[in-house]
C-alpha cells in the first residue's frame, strides 16, 4: 500500500520533544500528540482525523479536517 502513496518516514526521536510539549501544554493524549507532531515534522499544514482531541492544538499549528458528526466537538475544543 505504501508503494502507491506518497509517504514520509518520521523517526520517533525527531518528534518526541514536540509530542511531549503537546501533551503537557494542550492536554493531548500521547498517540494524538505523536500524530500531530509527525504531521508538523513532515511539513503538513493540516491533518485529517476523526479524533477530536487534535482540535485542542492552536489552529496556527495545524488545520483540522474532520467529518460532519465531529465538527461541533472540534469547534468547542479549539482554542480561540
Amino acid at each position: 500500500m505504501l508503494g502507491s502513496l506518497t509517504h514520509i518516514s518520521i523517526p520517533l526521536g525527531d518528534i518526541t520533544t514536540v509530542a511531549a510539549t503537546f501533551m503537557t501544554e494542550y492536554g493531548i493524549a500521547s498517540y494524538d500528540a505523536a500524530h500531530a507532531a509527525s504531521a508538523i515534522a513532515a511539513g503538513a499544514e493540516a491533518i485529517v482525523t476523526i479524533d477530536t482531541a487534535v482540535a485542542l492544538l492552536p489552529s496556527s499549528l495545524l488545520t483540522v479536517y474532520t467529518d460532519r458528526s465531529r465538527l461541533a466537538s472540534c469547534r468547542s475544543k479549539r482554542p480561540r
